[in-house]
């Protein structure tokens, strides 16, 4: 995921986390105080969240990349050029 993407999901994960708190501000409530912590709170989730789910996407996908990368070379010593199209 680019820089980006990941600033977005993070951000609207952010206020989805704290539309309670920013419904609250409407209706008198909740305080700008105590929403401001909490839409900050919102935001380091957000960002924990979505920083471990880039990682896990990165980690498999980089697994798989060199695995394919790995069985290619193999296949290119032994000669075999035989395509695989079941994958």
């Amino acid at each position: 995921m680019g820089n980006d993407t990941r600033f977005g999901i993070t951000m609207g994960a952010a206020l989805l986390i704290w539309a309670p708190a920013g419904l609250g501000i409407f209706n008198g409530t909740v305080s700008f105080t105590a929403a401001a912590f909490r839409f900050a709170i919102a935001i380091a989730l957000a960002y924990i969240g979505v920083s471990l789910v880039n990682r896990i996407i990165v980690r498999y996908g980089t697994a798989n990349a060199v695995r394919d990368i790995q069985e290619a070379e193999a296949r290119r010593v032994n000669g075999d050029v035989s395509i695989d199209l079941d994958r």
